[in-house]
């Protein structure tokens, strides 16, 4: 069955052909009608150096956009005074530098102006900004604004904020799970000045649930070798195993490698939420001739411990990619200081991000394996992650993968009840769907069906298979334009995913020892490689930058379907939605036929 929609659809079909056009609904959530006139607390001060605008202080109501389970969920205790709540206030951005950012999709490299030298025309005013800030930094409040001025994040301990915002913070129990939020009965109060400059607040509530990895592990007999310093696979030994070099085949990588495009000076970033051992990187790397670099990067934590997710991440991209530089930002969400607030955390992560990349001017790609439910998530945290998100990619020009999860249709892991995952079902985001590969003796593709699994209904552990379905909260955007995606599931929404890869059957070192793995938290790494090494091509070849105010890859897609550039899966199911030609459920337009990608990108330059 369908989930009950309990808001509209956050992200319009203005989106569209020009999906430049950022957050063109407002959301309620930013919204109210005048009550009162701004109180004390006194805030901190402005700076006397710049003017601050006459802005409008009244207050007005802020609805934080929970569900109405969530509403009436039962109230359990309220939350402690001294408890530091981390809020994030996301900006709205200026569409006529947004517009003006998508005018020329194809650009000399190096003439692409960065994020920073757009931040003036991009977020709000500086002077806007200053009074926001001092609205928020009462005192105990940690007050901090990002490089572009389109968000800010407090610090503030409980009992401050309910003062100033004139509520109270309970906690509620739902479905096993505690939360708090705002009493309904006396909802934030907040100036209009910035609520009118505003997209969504967060962290007034934790109910948005964090991500969850997207991958599984197995034990398997795999006959290796002793190759100098490392335990590696012995090459054909291990029939039904895609090792990196038989997949590099399959999907015509290695006829970039061929021509010396092994990901050279480009950058791949990984979010994720567990952490990697050295000494397991450092094998596979050795055994896939890994000569690129790596580099962490800690946010708001030490490096969280290894699960195995960020290490699939990381070798299929070094096995895919084998020059790249690898970029991983981790977080513990286990970490006593962002637990209560580990949703806001993974917006701290993507700001992190955002922030590194503000002087970018050549594009790069980003994986994450990390998601959940649409449903386990408040309008205002998914407004304001998909406006980070598109700052990514339509600012930074970096293009973002993520997996589509692995409970097959039914991504809240109950069967038979129908769920996408989020963020792949972001339009700023690809989402990857997962297929098992068989491959001929030759290392080309002999069969390849989606990827499922319904032996056991009780219990997901991502092995129900291809994350797949129909978004209950985004409407469909234009460019989402293909056979199939017209289908009798979609009424008008988002489908995801867009794309998929291989999720089964991939070895992987972890932990000491060769094991197989799989999910689309393989497939989503896959595909950042792939992309990675065609932006490295239309760079060196073209010496452009390319992109579009569409995605490149639903460009591809629509321009060079008589090319064949994805290898097109029309068998299996996600356990509810089949395999069928052209756009589906659970493998979207296709699997990557990679050097076909790249010549229909690069017979368009």
């Amino acid at each position: 069955m369908h989930l009950k929609r309990y808001q509209r659809p956050l992200f319009g079909r203005a989106i569209g052909s020009l999906s430049l056009a950022f957050l063109v609904l407002l959301f309620a959530s930013c919204s109210g009608s005048p009550e009162t006139s701004q109180p004390a607390p006194t805030p901190t001060p402005a700076s006397k150096t710049i003017p601050t605008p006459n802005l409008d202080t009244t207050l007005v109501k802020f609805d934080p956009g929970l569900p109405p389970d969530a509403l009436k969920a039962p109230v359990v205790g309220t939350v402690p005074d001294n408890q530091i709540l981390h809020i994030s206030v996301a900006f709205k951005l200026d569409q006529n530098a947004l517009n003006q950012i998508g005018k020329n999709s194809k650009l000399p490299q190096g003439s692409a102006k960065s994020a920073t030298e757009m931040a003036n025309s991009l977020g709000i005013s500086q002077e806007v900004m200053q009074k926001v800030q001092a609205y928020f930094g009462i005192q105990d409040a940690t007050v901090q604004a990002g490089k572009l001025r389109t968000e800010l994040t407090i610090d503030m301990k409980a009992g401050s904020a309910a003062r100033l915002l004139k509520t109270k913070f309970l906690l509620h129990s739902l479905n096993g799970r505690q939360f708090y939020a705002p009493d309904p009965k006396q909802p934030p109060m907040l100036p209009k000045f910035v609520l009118d400059n505003t997209v969504a607040i967060t962290g007034l509530d934790n109910y948005s649930s964090p991500p969850e990895k997207h991958s599984m592990l197995s034990a398997q007999n795999i006959q290796t070798t002793q190759r100098s310093q490392a335990s590696c696979l012995r090459p054909g030994a291990n029939p039904g195993i895609v090792e990196p070099a038989a997949l590099a085949h399959a999907y015509g990588y290695d006829q970039l490698w061929s021509h010396g495009i092994h990901g050279e000076n480009q950058t791949i970033s990984i979010i994720t939420f567990d952490g990697f051992d050295q000494d397991d990187v450092a094998n596979y790397f050795a055994c896939v001739g890994f000569r690129g670099t790596l580099k962490t990067v800690n946010v708001d934590t030490p490096a969280p411990k290894p699960e195995g997710e960020t290490t699939l991440d990381l070798e299929m991209i070094a096995g895919m990619a084998p020059s790249a530089n690898i970029v991983v930002y981790m977080l513990d969400q286990s970490d006593p200081q962002v637990k209560t607030s580990s949703s806001n955390a993974y917006l701290d992560v993507l700001q992190r991000v955002i922030d590194d990349n503000a002087n970018n001017k050549t594009g790069g790609v980003v994986s994450t394996s990390w998601g959940s439910a649409e449903e386990l998530k408040s309008n205002n945290y998914l407004a304001a992650v998909h406006q980070r998100f598109q700052l990514m990619t339509q600012v930074e020009h970096l293009t973002v993968f993520a997996s589509s999860g692995d409970c097959g249709a039914f991504n809240m892991g109950v069967y038979n009840l129908l769920s996408v995952d989020y963020p792949a079902s972001d339009p700023s985001v690809v989402g990857v769907g997962g297929t098992t590969l068989t491959l001929s003796g030759n290392n080309t593709r002999a069969k390849e069906v989606a990827w499922s699994n319904g032996e056991d209904q009780s219990t997901c552990k991502n092995s129900w298979g291809s994350g797949g379905g129909v978004s209950t909260r985004i409407e469909q955007p234009k460019w989402q334009n293909a056979p199939g995606v017209n289908n009798k599931y979609a009424h008008g929404m988002r489908q995801v995913p867009d794309v998929s890869a291989v999720a089964t059957n991939l070895p992987i070192y972890y932990g000491g020892e060769w094991l197989v793995a799989g999910g689309t938290s393989a497939a989503a790494p896959i595909w950042a490689a792939g992309w990675t090494l065609v932006n490295q091509d239309l760079k060196e070849s073209k010496q452009t930058l390319i992109f579009s105010p569409e995605p490149m890859y639903w460009v591809v897609n629509n321009t060079g379907s008589n090319k064949n550039p994805y290898f097109d899966v029309v068998e299996g199911d996600n356990l509810y939605y089949k395999a069928t030609r052209g756009w589906d459920q659970p493998t979207g337009i296709g699997t990557p036929n990679l050097y076909t990608i790249y010549n229909v990108l690069a017979s368009g330059v």
